[in-house]
């Protein structure tokens, strides 16, 4: 459990925060008055460089509560259910995080107590440190679908270029999509009172792949509260049968 979190996450060691992945993606999670931020690497992005081969961050999905204060952030992680629980804004806001056990989808569902909507942006966003050598690239993709990329250098001395795309969709909510910068896309809705929205993002990554936009936005657009609910399922029972072993 961490409390009133102010977490680090950049770290050559243990992240200071919750965990999460499935094998391939690893997510962590950090939270800091009305942000909740969730941090997203993979097993396949890695720079080619010769002799200088190394694991590289990709990006993550922020949850931004407008207008929320520090007051009641908590997050708990549930290792039964491979979930992290996050409450904000007098713990009026609640944001369930679980990277799905069978599939590479990163998933938050946001749901609230207040009696007032609330308005909620998640940005989606790549690393954009050092993009001279690590380019970045971001666009948005019908319907209301936002996506943003991180690639590994190219050049001489190179073995491999590295591409990985995150897309994201908000079922549960009429949202507006825009851009922010050339590295984060931005879905913006309101949270009613009482109701769930549920944050999809795809993750695509890969060893010199060139379709990873394509196929990140196809695995996102394809999805429904009904195929959520189905991955869900599926997810708890992955996780029940680990730790039944």
């Amino acid at each position: 459990e961490y409390v009133g979190v102010n977490n680090k996450v950049a770290t050559t060691g243990m992240p200071d925060g919750p965990i999460s992945g499935n094998g391939n993606i690893g997510l962590v999670s950090a939270c800091d008055n009305n942000w909740g931020r969730f941090y997203i690497t993979t097993n396949g992005f890695w720079t080619g460089k010769k002799y200088f081969v190394k694991p590289l961050p990709i990006g993550g999905v922020n949850v931004v509560v407008n207008g929320a204060s520090a007051e009641g952030l908590r997050q708990v992680q549930n290792i039964a259910d491979a979930e992290i629980n996050t409450t904000m804004n007098s713990q009026m806001v609640k944001i369930k995080t679980w990277v799905a056990a069978t599939s590479d989808y990163v998933i938050n569902e946001i749901s609230s107590t207040d009696k007032n909507p609330i308005e909620i942006s998640i940005e989606t966003w790549t690393t954009n440190t050092n993009n001279q050598i690590y380019p970045v690239a971001n666009g948005l993709a019908n319907p209301n679908i936002v996506w943003a990329t991180r690639e590994t250098e190219s050049g001489d001395n190179v073995n491999w270029i590295c591409r990985a795309a995150l897309s994201t969709k908000i079922i549960g909510a009429d949202c507006k999509t825009e851009l922010s910068d050339n590295n984060k896309g931005v879905s913006k809705f309101l949270l009613q009172p009482g109701e769930k929205v549920t944050v999809v993002t795809s993750i695509i990554s890969g060893k010199d792949n060139s379709d990873h936009v394509e196929k990140s936005i196809s695995a996102v657009m394809r999805q429904t509260q009904a195929s959520i609910e189905k991955l869900h399922i599926d997810h708890l029972n992955w996780w029940k049968n680990y730790w039944l072993k």
